[in-house]
């Protein structure tokens, strides 16, 4: 039998216990959105894309495959406007 795998424990370990960072006016500066942020942003949609893919095409026939094939095309399109 196939283990399940939990999204959030096993890719987002700190989801569940930490809330988002706070903005404040005193550090929005630091968030100013670059040329190589983006493109560092692009590499990882990239490499969460092509993650995806494997692992959907590796899942056996059913509903799991099925779901992991639309969040493959979820990252896939998150990129087109």
């Amino acid at each position: 039998m196939k283990e399940k795998i939990n999204v959030e424990a096993d890719f987002y370990p700190n989801c569940a216990s930490d809330a988002p960072p706070e903005v404040s006016a005193s550090n929005s500066n630091d968030l100013l959105c670059s040329d190589d942020t983006k493109q560092e942003m692009f590499e990882a949609i990239r490499a969460a894309e092509t993650c995806a893919y494997d692992y959907a095409a590796s899942c056996d026939l059913g509903d799991e495959r099925i779901w992991a094939f639309e969040v493959f095309e979820r990252i896939r399109n998150s990129t087109r406007s």
